[in-house]
Protein backbone atom coordinates (compact mmCIF):
# COMPACT_ATOMS: atom_id res chain seq x y z
CA UNK A 1 0.00 0.00 0.00
CA UNK A 2 1.16 3.42 -1.16
CA UNK A 3 0.25 6.75 1.13
CA UNK A 4 0.66 9.65 -0.38
CA UNK A 5 -0.32 13.21 1.45
CA UNK A 6 -0.94 15.51 -1.18
CA UNK A 7 -1.74 18.63 0.52
CA UNK A 8 -1.88 19.79 4.18
CA UNK A 9 -0.20 22.50 6.41
CA UNK A 10 2.91 20.68 6.84
CA UNK A 11 3.16 21.23 2.60
CA UNK A 12 1.76 25.14 2.84
CA UNK A 13 -1.90 24.88 3.20
CA UNK A 14 -5.41 23.45 4.55
CA UNK A 15 -6.30 20.31 3.63
CA UNK A 16 -5.50 16.24 4.13
CA UNK A 17 -6.03 15.15 1.21
CA UNK A 18 -4.00 11.83 0.25
CA UNK A 19 -3.98 9.41 -2.30
CA UNK A 20 -3.78 5.69 -1.55
CA UNK A 21 -2.45 3.08 -4.33
CA UNK A 22 -3.20 -0.27 -4.02
CA UNK A 23 -2.21 -3.53 -5.45
CA UNK A 24 0.39 -2.19 -7.58
CA UNK A 25 -1.08 1.14 -7.91
CA UNK A 26 -4.25 -0.19 -9.61
CA UNK A 27 -6.62 0.20 -7.31
CA UNK A 28 -6.66 3.95 -6.01
CA UNK A 29 -7.95 5.95 -3.53
CA UNK A 30 -8.37 9.39 -2.76
CA UNK A 31 -10.02 10.87 0.67
CA UNK A 32 -10.87 14.43 1.08
CA UNK A 33 -9.77 16.05 -2.24
CA UNK A 34 -10.10 19.69 -1.08
CA UNK A 35 -7.47 22.46 -0.33
CA UNK A 36 -8.07 25.69 1.46
CA UNK A 37 -6.70 28.85 2.84
CA UNK A 38 -7.05 30.96 6.22
CA UNK A 39 -9.04 34.06 4.49
CA UNK A 40 -7.84 36.19 7.54
CA UNK A 41 -4.68 34.80 9.84
CA UNK A 42 -2.74 37.83 12.35
CA UNK A 43 -5.06 40.32 10.24
CA UNK A 44 -3.96 39.37 7.05
CA UNK A 45 -5.37 37.97 4.15
CA UNK A 46 -3.11 34.89 2.41
CA UNK A 47 0.36 35.84 1.19
CA UNK A 48 0.94 35.29 -2.81
CA UNK A 49 3.32 32.24 -1.86
CA UNK A 50 0.06 30.77 0.12
CA UNK A 51 -1.66 31.14 -3.61
CA UNK A 52 0.64 30.05 -5.43
CA UNK A 53 0.38 26.99 -3.29
CA UNK A 54 -3.45 26.54 -2.77
CA UNK A 55 -3.07 26.67 -7.06
CA UNK A 56 -0.35 24.13 -7.03
CA UNK A 57 -1.99 21.37 -4.09
CA UNK A 58 -5.23 21.68 -6.61
CA UNK A 59 -3.46 20.88 -9.45
CA UNK A 60 -1.42 17.81 -7.87
CA UNK A 61 -5.19 16.45 -6.10
CA UNK A 62 -6.57 16.89 -9.97
CA UNK A 63 -3.20 15.17 -11.53
CA UNK A 64 -4.08 12.16 -8.33
CA UNK A 65 -7.92 12.28 -9.11
CA UNK A 66 -7.29 11.48 -12.66
CA UNK A 67 -5.78 7.95 -12.03
CA UNK A 68 -8.48 7.51 -8.75
CA UNK A 69 -11.37 5.19 -9.25
CA UNK A 70 -12.71 5.83 -5.20
CA UNK A 71 -12.83 8.72 -4.12
CA UNK A 72 -13.74 9.57 -0.23
CA UNK A 73 -15.24 12.74 0.86
CA UNK A 74 -15.48 12.69 4.88
CA UNK A 75 -17.44 16.13 5.41
CA UNK A 76 -18.24 19.15 4.07
CA UNK A 77 -15.95 21.67 5.45
CA UNK A 78 -14.20 23.25 2.24
CA UNK A 79 -10.49 22.09 2.93
CA UNK A 80 -12.11 18.43 2.86
CA UNK A 81 -13.89 18.65 -0.97
CA UNK A 82 -14.37 21.32 -3.69
CA UNK A 83 -17.78 22.18 -4.35
CA UNK A 84 -17.02 24.32 -7.13
CA UNK A 85 -15.33 22.04 -9.84
CA UNK A 86 -17.48 19.14 -9.71
CA UNK A 87 -16.45 18.08 -12.77
CA UNK A 88 -13.08 16.55 -11.63
CA UNK A 89 -14.76 13.54 -10.00
CA UNK A 90 -16.83 12.42 -13.44
CA UNK A 91 -16.79 8.61 -13.68
CA UNK A 92 -15.57 7.95 -9.96
CA UNK A 93 -17.35 5.52 -7.45
CA UNK A 94 -17.81 8.39 -4.36
CA UNK A 95 -18.16 7.56 -0.87
CA UNK A 96 -19.42 10.69 1.53
CA UNK A 97 -20.49 11.31 4.81
CA UNK A 98 -24.28 11.22 4.87
CA UNK A 99 -26.18 14.46 4.68
CA UNK A 100 -27.56 13.26 8.09
CA UNK A 101 -26.32 13.25 11.77
CA UNK A 102 -24.20 16.42 10.53
CA UNK A 103 -24.70 20.21 11.20
CA UNK A 104 -27.13 22.50 9.80
CA UNK A 105 -24.67 24.44 7.28
CA UNK A 106 -22.42 21.08 6.47
CA UNK A 107 -25.87 19.66 5.67
CA UNK A 108 -26.58 22.60 3.08
CA UNK A 109 -23.53 22.15 1.84
CA UNK A 110 -24.14 18.23 1.06
CA UNK A 111 -27.09 18.69 -0.13
CA UNK A 112 -25.65 21.41 -3.13
CA UNK A 113 -22.27 19.00 -3.66
CA UNK A 114 -24.65 16.00 -4.22
CA UNK A 115 -27.17 17.52 -6.55
CA UNK A 116 -23.50 19.04 -8.37
CA UNK A 117 -22.56 15.74 -9.27
CA UNK A 118 -25.10 13.02 -9.18
CA UNK A 119 -24.89 13.02 -13.05
CA UNK A 120 -21.58 12.71 -13.31
CA UNK A 121 -20.39 10.44 -11.08
CA UNK A 122 -20.35 7.05 -11.12
CA UNK A 123 -21.60 5.77 -8.03
CA UNK A 124 -22.85 7.37 -4.54
CA UNK A 125 -22.86 5.62 -1.35
CA UNK A 126 -23.13 6.96 2.06
CA UNK A 127 -20.49 5.62 4.34
CA UNK A 128 -21.70 5.86 7.89
CA UNK A 129 -21.12 2.48 9.48
CA UNK A 130 -20.76 0.74 6.32
CA UNK A 131 -18.19 -1.62 5.02
CA UNK A 132 -17.45 -2.31 1.70
CA UNK A 133 -15.42 -5.44 -0.09
CA UNK A 134 -13.45 -4.89 -3.25
CA UNK A 135 -11.72 -5.90 -5.91
CA UNK A 136 -8.11 -7.42 -5.29
CA UNK A 137 -8.85 -8.31 -1.46
CA UNK A 138 -9.62 -4.60 -0.48
CA UNK A 139 -11.44 -3.73 2.35
CA UNK A 140 -12.85 -0.17 2.91
CA UNK A 141 -14.68 0.55 6.29
CA UNK A 142 -15.88 3.91 7.60
CA UNK A 143 -16.92 5.06 10.95
CA UNK A 144 -20.33 6.11 12.34
CA UNK A 145 -20.46 10.58 12.53
CA UNK A 146 -17.52 11.01 14.79
CA UNK A 147 -17.79 14.66 16.70
CA UNK A 148 -15.19 17.48 14.68
CA UNK A 149 -13.40 17.81 17.85
CA UNK A 150 -14.89 17.24 21.05
CA UNK A 151 -18.20 15.45 22.16
CA UNK A 152 -20.79 18.06 21.70
CA UNK A 153 -18.67 20.18 19.22
CA UNK A 154 -20.94 22.64 17.03
CA UNK A 155 -18.75 21.68 13.87
CA UNK A 156 -20.42 18.76 13.34
CA UNK A 157 -19.67 15.07 12.34
CA UNK A 158 -16.81 13.43 10.00
CA UNK A 159 -16.35 9.46 8.99
CA UNK A 160 -12.77 8.10 9.88
CA UNK A 161 -11.78 5.84 6.63
CA UNK A 162 -9.80 2.68 6.60
CA UNK A 163 -8.58 1.01 4.20
CA UNK A 164 -7.05 -2.57 4.45
CA UNK A 165 -4.88 -4.75 2.11
CA UNK A 166 -3.65 -7.79 3.29
CA UNK A 167 -1.59 -6.93 6.23
CA UNK A 168 -1.52 -2.97 5.65
CA UNK A 169 -4.24 -1.08 7.51
CA UNK A 170 -4.27 2.41 6.66
CA UNK A 171 -6.75 4.75 8.37
CA UNK A 172 -8.13 8.34 7.88
CA UNK A 173 -9.23 10.42 10.66
CA UNK A 174 -9.96 13.36 9.18
CA UNK A 175 -11.21 16.34 11.51
CA UNK A 176 -11.59 14.33 14.71
CA UNK A 177 -9.41 17.59 16.11
CA UNK A 178 -6.84 15.18 18.08
CA UNK A 179 -8.99 12.63 19.27
CA UNK A 180 -10.53 13.87 22.03
CA UNK A 181 -14.14 11.99 22.32
CA UNK A 182 -14.23 8.34 23.00
CA UNK A 183 -16.15 7.00 20.25
CA UNK A 184 -13.43 8.77 18.31
CA UNK A 185 -10.49 6.24 20.04
CA UNK A 186 -12.67 3.70 20.22
CA UNK A 187 -13.20 3.43 16.49
CA UNK A 188 -9.29 3.49 15.63
CA UNK A 189 -8.61 0.68 18.78
CA UNK A 190 -10.81 -1.35 16.96
CA UNK A 191 -9.26 -0.68 13.27
CA UNK A 192 -5.89 -1.51 14.41
CA UNK A 193 -4.19 0.34 11.83
CA UNK A 194 -0.56 -0.19 11.03
CA UNK A 195 -0.56 3.79 9.58
CA UNK A 196 -2.58 6.52 11.10
CA UNK A 197 -3.09 9.75 9.68
CA UNK A 198 -4.44 11.48 12.18
CA UNK A 199 -5.14 15.80 12.22
CA UNK A 200 -4.78 18.09 15.47
CA UNK A 201 -5.41 19.15 18.34
CA UNK A 202 -5.75 23.10 17.42
CA UNK A 203 -2.61 24.87 19.69
CA UNK A 204 -2.52 28.23 17.31
CA UNK A 205 -0.73 29.63 20.93
CA UNK A 206 0.06 28.79 24.72
CA UNK A 207 -2.76 31.27 25.56
CA UNK A 208 -5.34 29.12 23.58
CA UNK A 209 -4.88 25.52 24.61
CA UNK A 210 -7.61 24.02 26.53
CA UNK A 211 -4.83 21.98 28.22
CA UNK A 212 -7.46 19.46 29.18
CA UNK A 213 -8.37 18.77 25.67
CA UNK A 214 -4.55 18.44 24.88
CA UNK A 215 -4.08 15.97 27.38
CA UNK A 216 -6.54 13.96 26.45
CA UNK A 217 -5.41 13.82 22.74
CA UNK A 218 -1.97 13.31 23.83
CA UNK A 219 -3.29 10.50 25.97
CA UNK A 220 -5.33 8.64 23.39
CA UNK A 221 -2.55 8.42 20.79
CA UNK A 222 -0.41 6.61 23.49
CA UNK A 223 -3.03 4.49 24.00
CA UNK A 224 -3.36 3.81 20.26
CA UNK A 225 0.50 3.50 20.41
CA UNK A 226 0.15 0.49 23.10
CA UNK A 227 -2.75 -1.34 21.81
CA UNK A 228 -2.47 -1.16 18.13
CA UNK A 229 -0.05 -2.62 15.75
CA UNK A 230 0.69 0.98 14.53
CA UNK A 231 4.22 1.94 13.35
CA UNK A 232 3.36 5.37 11.36
CA UNK A 233 1.52 8.10 12.63
CA UNK A 234 0.79 11.05 10.64
CA UNK A 235 0.10 14.26 12.83
CA UNK A 236 -1.01 17.34 10.69
CA UNK A 237 -4.08 19.51 9.50
CA UNK A 238 -4.82 21.73 12.93
CA UNK A 239 -1.91 21.07 14.48
CA UNK A 240 0.60 22.43 11.94
CA UNK A 241 -1.21 25.83 12.39
CA UNK A 242 0.89 26.42 15.27
CA UNK A 243 4.68 27.45 14.98
CA UNK A 244 5.40 25.95 18.47
CA UNK A 245 3.16 22.70 17.38
CA UNK A 246 6.61 20.28 18.16
CA UNK A 247 6.53 21.55 21.85
CA UNK A 248 3.48 20.08 22.52
CA UNK A 249 4.45 16.60 21.33
CA UNK A 250 7.25 16.17 23.89
CA UNK A 251 5.42 12.74 25.91
CA UNK A 252 4.17 11.17 22.64
CA UNK A 253 7.38 11.49 20.83
CA UNK A 254 8.81 9.76 23.69
CA UNK A 255 6.07 7.13 23.89
CA UNK A 256 6.70 6.46 19.94
CA UNK A 257 10.43 6.51 20.40
CA UNK A 258 10.42 4.20 22.75
CA UNK A 259 7.58 1.66 21.28
CA UNK A 260 9.55 1.50 17.87
CA UNK A 261 6.60 3.97 16.08
CA UNK A 262 8.01 6.84 13.90
CA UNK A 263 5.66 9.75 14.43
CA UNK A 264 5.48 12.74 11.67
CA UNK A 265 4.06 15.37 9.47
CA UNK A 266 2.75 15.08 6.11
CA UNK A 267 5.68 16.72 4.41
CA UNK A 268 8.19 14.48 7.04
CA UNK A 269 6.41 11.43 5.80
CA UNK A 270 7.45 12.44 2.64
CA UNK A 271 10.73 13.01 2.73
CA UNK A 272 10.40 16.71 3.02
CA UNK A 273 11.06 19.75 4.54
CA UNK A 274 8.04 21.64 7.01
CA UNK A 275 6.66 24.69 5.08
CA UNK A 276 4.05 26.22 7.23
CA UNK A 277 2.86 29.05 5.30
CA UNK A 278 0.08 29.91 7.56
CA UNK A 279 1.68 29.24 11.00
CA UNK A 280 4.45 32.43 9.01
CA UNK A 281 2.44 34.25 7.31
CA UNK A 282 2.83 37.75 9.70
CA UNK A 283 6.67 36.93 8.77
CA UNK A 284 6.03 36.47 4.70
CA UNK A 285 4.60 40.05 5.22
CA UNK A 286 7.38 41.14 7.26
CA UNK A 287 9.89 40.06 4.48
CA UNK A 288 7.94 41.41 1.73
CA UNK A 289 8.30 44.93 3.03
CA UNK A 290 12.19 44.35 2.89
CA UNK A 291 12.69 42.38 0.15
CA UNK A 292 10.24 42.36 -3.38
CA UNK A 293 10.11 38.63 -2.79
CA UNK A 294 10.29 36.59 0.14
CA UNK A 295 13.42 34.05 0.20
CA UNK A 296 12.60 30.47 0.77
CA UNK A 297 14.82 30.45 4.12
CA UNK A 298 12.87 32.94 5.39
CA UNK A 299 9.79 30.80 6.53
CA UNK A 300 11.45 27.34 6.39
CA UNK A 301 13.59 28.58 9.56
CA UNK A 302 10.65 28.87 11.87
CA UNK A 303 9.67 25.23 11.96
CA UNK A 304 12.41 23.70 14.32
Amino acid sequence: MKVVPLAAESLGTRSMATWIGCSNNKVNFLIDPGVSLAKKRFGLKPHVLEVERNLDHWTRICTHLEKSKYVIVSHYHYDHYNPRNPGVLRGKILFVKSPKLINKSQRMRSRYFLEQVKDRVAEINHADWRSFELEENIELRFSGALPHGREGSKQGFVVSTTIVKGKDIFTHTSDVLGIQAEVQLQYLLDQDPTILYVDGPMVRSSRNIAKKELQKCISSLETIIGKTQVKKIIIDHHLLRSLNWRDHLTDLLRTASSADVVVSTAAEFLGERNDLLEANRHLLYQEQKVNSRPTVTSYHQQDK
